[in-house]
């Protein structure tokens, strides 16, 4: 169990007005009209029914294209079938933008704070953005301030909407990964005093550990840049800037607007920190803390103290985010960090190091490892993306010892910098921490019972699954899914699992839900539905399911559901 000094509430302005209100001071809430609420609820409803309508046929359409994907298709077919793809991204993401800002707009938003692990917040972030940014050949990096950091069985607790920060920081790093071309992407987190927050530099090391009252979460990129007239631009709904018109530039124009109001209705902003045409963009995100603490930096925190490491990096690498924000991790865990090009340590590495990181090609870290590493004494642990686990042989015949894979978890780095000895004393080769194998247990063939009445969705869903190796049976309506279900259970192998589309005729989901659960069936039953009404979860609870799937959903993720990897 967590412990409960580590837990800091984050204040909400729905908090912040409530208190006002206490205080007397009038808000707009206090003055609006009694019937807003009814207003509020029905246009969300309606919203939630537009949004069902639209999601079936775009789960059609992503989701045949993906699996169209894994056939024969020469160049110019995948090329028409990419366009495809990338149209219905974008058509989806304008749906969600839509809704979200529609909702804001309504105030059925509200923060839902929980308990939240920031390290393990940033680190999924940064996970979930990293192969697009690979893809462009962009490095990728984050730094959280150990003091925010969970180590071991400590972990540091924040109660915020993670759903929420995480759709803003995911928003914010798709938009830096976009407008960039070359250099990277980083992300930061630290705890700061209200005096540092006008002040404080992206990146900068906090400055005093006291009294802090705010979460800082800086996205910083080396893109285009944004033009001084366009700083306020970006904010405004469809908003398009100058710099817009360099490279191919896709998406809704609502993303940042969208971002803004979540920040605000969780009590903080989203600001363009700094930007110029040319030299790349810091976005922060600004989170008050409901309470000032001063926060006990763990003993992991100085486990680096007084360690000599030398970074090397690729020239397109040295000065990106990513390079910066291993060199700011190392430094705040206690170590002398030195940072040098591949070029320059071919060049001569120094002595008297205690730990080598490079961050290189395949090629140029087999040449530095032959020319450099008689002069460092030490075998040094190099940085690999995750598509090229294919070289560790040979890395590990060339004298490396170990890998972490990128972007590094700072747990791992401290992990692998910390134990890199045996025993005795000796060195040996070690594989990424967080590398764990686990057993694949998703291809277990399940029994399934499908309830949807679109064709395109249940062809879809059909064959995804058919494809994990589960045996699928398909229904139109609630009625036979009660009757399937009855008369399978009859038999020795009943269905493990019913996804049930919500709005299906003669007996829709929920009532199909209910009714299974009253004639005894023990299987999972996961809702599958395009609904986005706020309501929705404490009814699928009631009606009886046990997770919730939001169309559309690719291929691989409604495997996973089934598989029991991923459940809403």
């Amino acid at each position: 169990m967590a412990n409960p000094k580590r837990y800091r509430p984050v204040e909400s302005s729905t908090t912040r007005q409530s208190s006002r209100q206490a205080d007397g001071v009038p808000t707009s809430q206090a003055t609006s009209s009694a019937t807003q609420p009814h207003e509020n609820g029905s246009a969300m409803k309606l919203i939630g029914a537009v949004s069902h309508e639209m999601r079936n046929p775009l789960n059609g359409i992503l989701g045949m294209a993906h699996l169209l994907n894994e056939t024969q298709l020469d160049s110019a077919q995948r090329n028409y079938l990419e366009g495809i793809a990338t149209s219905g991204e974008v058509l989806l993401a304008l749906v969600n933008d839509l809704l979200d800002l529609t909702a804001l707009q309504n105030g059925a938003i509200e923060p839902s704070p929980t308990p939240t692990d920031l390290g393990h917040l940033v680190n999924q972030c940064i996970e979930l953005a990293a192969p697009r940014a690979h893809a462009k050949a962009l490095a990728i990096g984050s730094t959280i301030d150990p003091a925010l950091s969970s180590w071991q069985d400590d972990p540091f607790l924040v109660g915020i909407d993670g759903g929420r920060v995480r759709q803003v920081l995911t928003n914010l790093l798709s938009n830096a990964i976009k407008f960039t071309e070359s250099g990277g992407v980083g992300l930061s987190l630290k705890a700061v005093s209200a005096s540092e927050l006008g002040g404080l530099d992206a990146y900068a090391p906090t400055a005093t550990l006291a009294d802090l009252t705010h979460l800082v979460f800086d996205v910083r990129d080396t893109g285009h840049g944004i033009a001084p007239d366009d700083h306020m631009r970006v904010f405004e709904p469809f908003g398009r800037t100058k710099s817009a018109q360099i490279g191919a530039i896709e998406g809704t124009g609502l993303g940042l607007p969208l971002s803004r109001g979540l920040a605000r209705a969780m009590g903080g902003d989203l600001t363009l920190l700094k930007s110029a045409r040319g030299a790349g963009t810091t976005m922060r995100l600004t989170l008050p803390l409901a309470e000032p603490f001063t926060p006990a930096r763990p003993k992991s925190a100085l486990r680096l103290a007084d360690q000599r490491v030398l970074l090397v990096v690729e020239p397109s690498i040295a000065g990106s985010p990513e390079s910066d924000l291993l060199a700011v991790t190392l430094e705040s865990l206690g170590a002398d960090v030195r940072t040098l090009s591949a070029a320059d340590a071919l060049n001569g590495a120094p002595e008297n190091v205690d730990h080598v990181l490079v961050d290189a090609a395949f090629d140029h870290a087999m040449l530095w490892s032959r020319l450099c590493l008689p002069q460092v004494g030490l075998r040094p642990v190099i940085l690999l993306r995750p598509d090229d686990r294919n070289m560790l042989p040979d890395l590990r015949d060339a004298g490396f010892s170990g890998y972490l894979i990128r972007p590094v978890r700072q747990a791992s780095l401290v992990a692998m910098l910390t134990h890199r000895f045996d025993a005795d004393g000796a060195e040996h080769f070690l594989a990424d921490p967080a590398d764990i194998q686990v057993p694949d247990t998703s291809s277990a063939r399940k029994r399934i019972l499908i309830g949807e009445d679109n064709p395109v969705n249940a062809r879809l869903a059909k064959a995804a699954l058919e494809r994990a190796g589960h045996a699928v049976t398909l229904v139109g309506d609630g009625a036979r899914v009660i009757a399937l279900a009855a008369e399978q259970h009859k038999d020795t192998e009943p269905f493990d699992l019913v996804l049930l589309d919500l709005a299906m005729p003669v007996l829709d989901g929920f009532a199909a839900a209910r009714q299974l659960r009253e004639a005894g069936f023990a299987g999972r039953v996961i809702a599958y539905s395009g609904n986005t009404d706020p309501e929705l979860p404490n009814q699928l609870k009631k009606a009886g399911f046990d997770g919730f799937a939001q169309k559309p959903l690719a291929p691989s993720a409604l495997q996973a559901l089934v598989s029991g990897e991923q459940a809403n």
